[in-house]
């Protein structure tokens, strides 16, 4: 049978397999579950972290679907306001033009009603000269007589006009007035829609740049899934091959010079490729460099519960194996508490250790703690330095410990520098 390549760890596996096989052949097997046993455990929380991200992107497609029916709605809504201000601006512009029409009649009243004042005036003084001649012909009075009752005829009927000119006038500027205000409203109203039309387009650029994101997160973590798959079902016949096989003795001493602690894979910060959390675009350019800052130097942690230190990091545990932590001993049912600000990237029962709590403090940092009976927190939750998270277990002989691990960039790293100064509990 050929087989792939087997990482890194599963040569491991089979090199110890293969050093202990001739000695106790059920001994064998046993390892071969065990280990099998800590692939599937890989692969299982592995198919967690994809149905997680499976989800965040099924949430952020539906935001965007969300965001993006907004922005229809808001186009629909700045189209109807474009659609109003054209209209007020057709009206203002026709009432404007009603007033000067206004005006120009206005302006030709006057003018007939000077002019027939003009003709009124010397007609009266002609009048006034023909009665002071002797000898007048009567014709021409009764002629100028008849002239003048048509000319203050006219001038009354001008005087009329005039006054309903200026009238028209004044309803023409009361008009034009009433269209500029609702001219100036509907301006008003499109500039607003035009300011949420682009905010609903950032809206979706952003969305959409987040579910590009997840969706790529996303087939990341398929592909991690799969390679631990495909890792465990190498690992698997590898290890069939070499338990039926008879194993030569100078590859078995080979194989035993090679033989080394397997690397942890049971701790789930081992396993999640480190993200930084996704941030929506217009946000990105804001938020350079603030993540950068902190933790930048030591001294920025607490203290999780307070107790004593009954393991140290790099100490050999219960298991023989040195600590990537350290265990702290306090009173059961004590309060324990977020040792740095951050976001809660895990929180819930995880195989042998029972409740854990893995918090994304920035820069890479993560806090991992486990002896909890209880959690108050949620994955995703905001937490602050010093909140209570949980509540300690009750120990079982050897007492109540809380374990705390703190890594950077996937590796553990000794916390007790980068805990903050003045802890009187610390002792041990």
């Amino acid at each position: 049978m050929r087989l792939g390549r087997a990482p890194f760890p599963v040569l491991l596996a089979l090199f110890a397999l293969i050093a202990g096989a001739a000695s106790d052949a059920a001994a064998g097997v046993r390892a071969v579950d065990d280990v099998a046993a800590r692939f599937e455990g890989r692969v299982a929380f592995a198919a967690s972290v994809l149905e997680a991200r499976s989800d965040a992107l099924a949430r952020l497609r539906t935001r965007l679907d969300v965001a993006r029916a907004g922005r229809d709605r808001q186009r629909l809504r700045g189209e109807a306001a474009d659609n109003a201000f054209r209209a007020a601006d057709a009206e203002a512009r026709a009432r404007a033009i009603a007033l000067g029409a206004a005006r120009d009649r206005l302006a030709e009243r006057r003018q007939t009603m000077a002019r027939l004042e003009t003709d009124l005036k010397a007609l009266m003084a002609e009048t006034v000269s023909f009665g002071r001649q002797e000898g007048a012909d009567p014709r021409r009075a009764a002629q100028l007589r008849a002239y003048t009752r048509s000319l203050v005829s006219g001038l009354a009927e001008a005087e009329m006009a005039g006054s309903e000119a200026v009238d028209d006038e004044a309803a023409a500027e009361a008009a034009l007035e009433g269209a500029q205000a609702r001219l100036n409203d509907a301006q008003a109203e499109r500039l607003a829609n035009t300011r949420a039309l682009e905010a609903a387009d950032a809206a979706v650029a952003d969305t959409a740049a987040l579910a590009l994101e997840a969706q790529r997160r996303r087939g990341g973590a398929a592909a991690w899934l799969t390679g631990l798959r495909d890792e465990t079902r190498r690992f698997r016949q590898a290890a069939g091959l070499i338990l039926t096989a008879p194993v030569p003795p100078a590859a078995r001493l080979a194989a035993s010079s090679l033989l080394r602690p397997l690397p942890p894979i049971d701790t789930p910060m081992a396993m999640v490729p480190v993200e930084r959390p996704l941030l929506p675009v217009s946000l990105r350019r804001a938020n350079r460099g603030v993540a950068d800052a902190a933790p930048g130097v030591a001294g920025t942690f607490v203290l999780p519960v307070d107790g004593a230190i009954v393991e140290r990091f790099g100490e050999s545990g219960d298991k023989g194996r040195a600590d990537r932590g350290i265990r702290i001993e306090a009173a059961a049912d004590a309060p324990v508490r977020a040792p740095r600000t951050g976001r809660v990237a895990f929180a819930g029962p995880f195989r042998q250790f029972g409740l854990l709590l893995i918090i994304d403090h920035g820069n890479e940092y993560h806090s991992l703690l486990t002896g909890m009976s209880s959690l108050l927190v949620e994955k995703g939750d905001t937490v602050e330095a010093g909140q209570v998270v949980g509540r300690l277990r009750e120990g079982s002989g050897l007492g109540s410990q809380l374990y705390l691990e703190l890594r950077h960039r996937g590796s553990p790293i000794n916390p007790l520098p980068w805990l903050a100064s003045g802890q009187d509990k610390v002792r041990g």
